[in-house]
């Protein structure tokens, strides 16, 4: 398998889409916890990411206890911004 992009780099490219969740408007980040999943999901569907970038989003998506992937899904700002 190759290597994805930076998540930083999937992030700012996901931020162009409107939150599926939360609804931020683009541009605007979700909340100072971090992305949803769902922006990310969004951004796939409209064509700016693909799916090794997907990979690496759900490499970085901190789980709930029962480990499972929903909308709400987090990626943490601090795995955003140590990527930087």
């Amino acid at each position: 398998m190759t290597a994805g992009r930076p998540i930083a780099e999937i992030a700012a490219d996901a931020v162009r889409v409107r939150c599926g969740f939360c609804w931020a408007e683009p541009g605007v980040p979700c909340d100072a916890d971090g992305m949803h999943l769902a922006r990310f999901a969004r951004a796939r569907r409209c064509g700016i990411l693909d799916g090794p970038d997907m990979c690496v989003v759900l490499d970085a998506v901190a789980p709930p206890p029962a480990e499972v992937f929903t909308p709400g899904s987090v990626i943490p700002a601090s795995t955003l911004a140590a990527a930087s």
